[in-house]
């Protein structure tokens, strides 16, 4: 009797440890704890043979051949208990900014339970379930027809504009999962984050490029129009994706987007015609300028002489309208030194005595 206990306490030593301690360990995040997981696993079965050791002690060969029949399942018990418990249990452990998603594999309940949507910590799955981890912080993806870190596939988007004119570009997108709803973008999608952006959310977003920029001429997508397209085309996206569990946070370009070389170079050509117009107009502008400048500098000299003239014109006439004889005669004595003066009369008949010294 005391042979099955030391067996049955071997049994249940190994189980606890190749079953759940050391899976748990080696499962950590921590560091420390994955190092003691390894070394317990490396270090437990020399005390399960110390304990065998222990447990036939006092029996002789011949009794341990004669027990071993009635040991055997026993034995096998300890055969597989190493694997036995990562049949029976999975370990999770979930970091921070992310979930897990348990799935249940059998039975009616098959399927995904949002009630089992876990947030950050360590689980233990039954047989019957499955987890998936799925990162909840804002992630970002892009679609180019360039290599990005190794990846050369031609992800880029193609959409028509005006006309039917194919237009190629690099975009991005920047995302999240909604926590609660991680479990519905799962049962929507059975797939990983980057099977749903490759696959899922790239054809929504190439849908909603081709439904946004039809009509549109290419010059406006280019031009002064491409914010309001790529808003129309992030707003599309957040209301089919949004109520599935997945938030769009932001849709962009990668590059300049890229319509064909003719339509580029007809583009370019319009744009230095409407350049060359421009400056054609402003030399004009520039020619009138200076040509009315010249005038009003003209008109304004010619005012001023005028305004000139006709003051000294009206001074003439308030100078002539105010001199008499007396005030002539008596301006001409406040200059007088006292000589014998005499002024020219203005005609040949001689000279007048400055001076009237006739009496009456």
């Amino acid at each position: 009797m005391k042979l099955y206990l030391k067996l049955m306490a071997t049994a249940i030593f190994a189980f606890a440890t190749y079953g759940w301690l050391v899976p748990a360990l080696t499962s950590s995040y921590n560091t420390a704890a994955c190092i003691a997981g390894a070394l317990l696993a490396v270090s437990a079965p020399i005390a399960i043979v110390m304990m065998l050791a222990w447990a036939w002690r006092d029996n002789g060969v011949k009794r341990l051949l004669a027990f071993a029949g009635k040991a055997l399942p026993l034995v096998a018990l300890l055969a597989i208990t190493p694997t036995l418990g990562g049949c029976v249990w999975e370990y999770h452990a979930v970091p921070a900014g992310h979930v897990l998603v348990v799935v249940n594999k059998y039975g009616s309940s098959k399927g995904v339970d949002e009630t089992e949507v876990r947030g950050p910590g360590r689980y233990w799955l039954s047989y019957n379930q499955e987890g998936h981890l799925f990162k909840t912080s804002t992630q970002t993806v892009t679609w180019t027809k360039e290599c990005i870190d190794g990846d050369c596939a031609d992800e880029s988007i193609d959409f028509q504009a005006d006309k039917g004119v194919t237009i190629n570009a690099d975009v991005g997108m920047s995302f999240s999962i909604i926590p609660d709803k991680a479990g519905t973008v799962f049962e929507k999608w059975r797939g990983s984050i980057a099977e749903i952006t490759d696959v899922y959310l790239r054809r929504m977003t190439q849908d909603a490029f081709v439904h946004h920029a039809a009509g549109m001429k290419v010059e406006d997508i280019m031009g002064e129009k491409k914010n309001a397209l790529m808003a129309a085309v992030e707003k599309d996206l957040r209301d089919r994706v949004g109520p599935l569990g997945i938030k769009v946070e932001d849709v962009y370009l990668v590059s300049p987007a890229r319509p064909p070389q003719e339509v580029i170079e007809a583009l370019n050509a319009s744009i230095k015609a409407t350049q060359v117009a421009v400056q054609r107009e402003n030399e004009v502008k520039e020619s009138e300028a200076k040509a009315k400048k010249v005038e009003a500098e003209a008109q304004g000299e010619a005012n001023a002489i005028l305004k000139r003239a006709t003051a000294q014109a009206e001074a003439n006439v308030l100078l002539a309208k105010s001199l008499s004889p007396e005030l002539v005669n008596y301006m001409a004595l406040e200059k007088w030194a006292g000589g014998c003066t005499s002024m020219c009369s203005g005609d040949t008949s001689g000279f007048v005595p400055f001076v009237n010294t006739s009496r009456k």
